[in-house]
């Protein structure tokens, strides 16, 4: 089985896709640092360098979501084993999910889901939460050019203490994988008013399997 990921902001509007490298710095770590847009993945305006190489990468490893200050909601079950602020990245969430998931080539892992750059979250490390739950409000802290969300999917295992684990620390985007494809096209906020219709269709259908069963 395949992740279902919601939309974590509404609208969805994407400023940067995975393995984009548009984001140039100048002063990269110094109180005078500036960070702008360069003007494709190739070149920076005089003076400024790529901002991922300077994390070792390859270009973003998350998906750039347009927000203003506003809420955000869970995309999947999980439970928090990441609250923290780091100079790069500013205040942040990362949520593991429950269960494996098959990523095809990539084989069956865990994943966690990491929201960035926000202003303040409602969850604890430990906490279980569920899709739609309000975790955050967005915002701009770290280094970033303008508010918005950096979400992110790293793929991830548990070692023999059963702590989790980066699957692929090494794989040129610390971890993460391209998690644009697995989007379900529903906005997180929006499912405790569809749930009970998915509810509905799951017994409707196993009604179904269970006549077909009893023939």
């Amino acid at each position: 089985m395949k992740p279902s990921i919601y939309y974590p902001v509404k609208p969805f509007h994407l400023n940067q896709a995975f393995g984009n490298n548009i984001p140039c710095v100048k002063d990269f770590g110094l109180p005078t640092q500036t960070i702008v847009s360069g003007a494709d993945n190739n070149t920076c305006p005089v003076g400024y360098e790529k901002l991922y190489k300077k994390f070792g990468m390859l270009g973003h490893n998350g998906s750039d979501l347009q927000a203003v200050e506003q809420n955000v909601y869970a995309a999947h079950d999980g439970v928090v084993v990441e609250t923290q602020s780091v100079p790069s990245r500013g205040l942040g969430v990362g949520i593991l999910s429950n269960e494996q998931f098959n990523f095809g080539t990539q084989g069956t892992h865990f994943f966690k889901l990491r929201y960035w750059h926000l202003k303040s979250f409602y969850c604890e490390s430990g906490d279980s939460v569920k899709a739609g739950q309000l975790i955050g409000v967005t915002d701009n802290t770290g280094y970033s050019s303008g508010n918005h969300l950096h979400f992110e999917m790293q793929l991830m295992d548990k070692d023999a203490g059963n702590k989790p684990c980066v699957a692929f620390p090494n794989n040129g985007f610390a971890g993460a994988v391209n998690l644009e494809p697995f989007f379900n096209n529903i906005y997180a906020q929006d499912i405790s008013t569809l749930i009970p219709v998915y509810q509905r269709l799951a017994w409707t259908l196993q009604a179904m399997i269970n006549v077909l069963k009893a023939k």
